[in-house]
């Protein structure tokens, strides 16, 4: 088993919400969005409504401490492209984190059987200037191949920026380019 490069600094992980986080979630409600839950009775309601049946709930982390948390219904309306690939990955077995160094981000973080990936996921046009923050995070984390998931209209970007392209819906479908597992193309 290859070894697994160690973690930039600055990534926030992603895990499941569990119950022994509910106490810091509800806090995080009251500190940070004290207009929508003034109470931590209010909050422990709100965090323990995303354990109900058919909900789904995740957790960001830097280190072991929760920053960050979200919930939501397994079906919702709307076409939420930039999240799809990140959940694909995740229900995939990947590890799933985000990076963001003001004022550069990174979508996605992915770590696993697929490979160390740095993904930015895009639709229509983009420029290369879209791509900084991905061009930035490989340069400081060269370990992470970088990846754009978009649609056709952005692959000639990304091939001239050297970084390897795949469609969302190839993505989907098989995951990164590379893996043995798509037909996306590499630069």
């Amino acid at each position: 088993m290859a070894k697994r490069p160690s973690d930039p600094v600055g990534v926030i992980r992603i895990r499941n919400l569990e119950p022994r986080d509910e106490r810091r979630a509800a806090e995080l409600l009251v500190d940070q969005l004290p207009e929508g839950w003034p109470t931590m009775r209010e909050a422990l309601r709100e965090v323990r409504e995303a354990f109900a049946r058919g909900r789904i709930r995740r957790a960001a982390c830097e280190g072991r401490e929760l920053v960050g948390w979200i919930g939501g219904l397994e079906m919702y309306p709307g076409f939420v492209v930039e999240l799809h690939p990140l959940a694909h990955a995740w229900n995939s077995g990947q590890r799933v984190a985000y990076w963001r160094e003001e004022p550069l981000e990174v979508d996605g973080v992915l770590d696993g059987s697929w490979g160390s990936w740095a993904v930015e996921v895009k639709t229509g046009p983009i420029q290369t200037g879209d791509l900084r923050g991905l061009l930035e995070f490989n340069r400081r984390f060269p370990a992470y191949r970088p990846l754009l998931i978009g649609d056709a209209a952005g692959r000639s970007t990304a091939e001239r920026a050297g970084i390897a392209s795949v469609t969302w819906r190839d993505f989907l479908v098989g995951g990164p380019p590379g893996s043995g597992r798509s037909a996306g193309r590499e630069p």
